[in-house]
């Protein structure tokens, strides 16, 4: 009884504390874009666009990725996602993700 009264007053003291992100080292990019490799060959992408209004931002993700064998695709993966943070902290996320057929959300 007592390590269950301890993880939820624990849990509770977690709630009440802000996040602050670390959004500012991204002051200065707009865009991000980089190739994914595998074995030295590309496989896919992954994006970044920063949107900026006054002190909130939007972060918009998308990564593509597949990897064959023999002509087969052993693994295909896509996700597009959305970050938003107001005054640097976080504020909700969103995204929708196709992991080999099979289709995944998340809303926070």
């Amino acid at each position: 009884m007592k390590k269950l009264i301890f993880s939820i007053v624990i849990i509770l003291s977690f709630n009440s504390i802000n996040s602050y992100s670390h959004v500012d080292h991204y002051a200065k990019y707009n865009y991000l874009e980089y190739d994914l490799f595998r074995n030295d060959k590309p496989i896919g992408y992954h994006k970044y666009e920063f949107k900026r209004d006054g002190k909130n931002l939007i972060v918009d993700s998308e990564v593509s990725f597949k990897i064959r064998k023999l002509g087969i695709d052993l693994y295909n993966y896509y996700a597009k996602s959305e970050e938003s943070y107001i005054n640097g902290v976080f504020s909700k996320f969103k995204s929708i993700t196709n992991q080999n057929k099979k289709d995944k959300y998340v809303n926070i």
